[in-house]
């Protein structure tokens, strides 16, 4: 089972498609380049946020911000990212 709404040429294989797209936590997954725009984001992210797909699609993760957001959980969750990005678990 391949994403329905993913990018051409990303198939993450089926059992990765299977549990991202019906997961019960919200996942959006973003490209590894300097603007990140937004990849694919699953059913829940869009219950989650009220955006829908085609809403969210190429465009930057920082939509979520908004004027009260906290700056310091912003950090964090860039902190976060780059753990993941640049130290995966083993």
């Amino acid at each position: 089972m391949q994403l329905s709404k993913s990018v051409p040429g990303s198939d993450l294989g089926p059992i990765a498609d299977l549990v991202i797209s019906t997961s019960f936590d919200s996942v959006m997954v973003t490209a590894a380049t300097a603007k990140t725009p937004i990849l694919y984001v699953n059913e829940a992210f869009t219950q989650l946020t009220g955006y829908a797909f085609e809403e969210v699609l190429g465009k930057s993760p920082s939509l979520l911000q908004g004027v009260d957001t906290d700056p310091a959980v912003l950090e964090q969750l860039r902190e976060k990212g780059e753990r993941i990005k640049y130290h995966p678990p083993c």
